[in-house]
């Protein structure tokens, strides 16, 4: 997590990228979009290093130790990084949590024991 004047760095940063991305509206709904956009933009390395270290923890996984919580350094890094995104940039999880439930549903049914 950032500290206050991290922070305030970023939303600085996030408000100069957003009007540029905004490119000169000054439509209050386009402008706060687009600041959300420049937000996460912000994160990308971030995101995509915390992406790819749970792709390589969860890939080495024996069964036994993800049921033992070997997955939980890569749930915890994922979300330490979408905490701070979120901060700024609400993601819709209703739908993206129906999405997981069907997809494990679908694995699950795709690979017999």
């Amino acid at each position: 997590m950032t500290n206050p004047n991290e922070r305030a760095i970023l939303e600085e940063r996030a408000s100069e990228l957003g009007v540029f991305l905004a490119k000169g509206s000054d439509d209050p709904k386009v402008r706060g979009r687009c600041f959300k956009e420049a937000w996460v933009m912000l994160f990308a390395m971030q995101l995509v290093d915390a992406s790819a270290y749970a792709l390589k923890l969860l890939e080495g996984l024996t069964t036994n130790e993800f049921a033992a919580g070997g997955d939980r350094p890569a749930r915890e890094r994922l979300r330490e990084v979408l905490t701070e995104v979120g901060s700024w940039y609400a993601y819709e999880t209703q739908g993206l949590e129906t999405a997981c439930h069907q997809d494990v549903r679908c694995a699950v049914a795709n690979n017999p024991m």
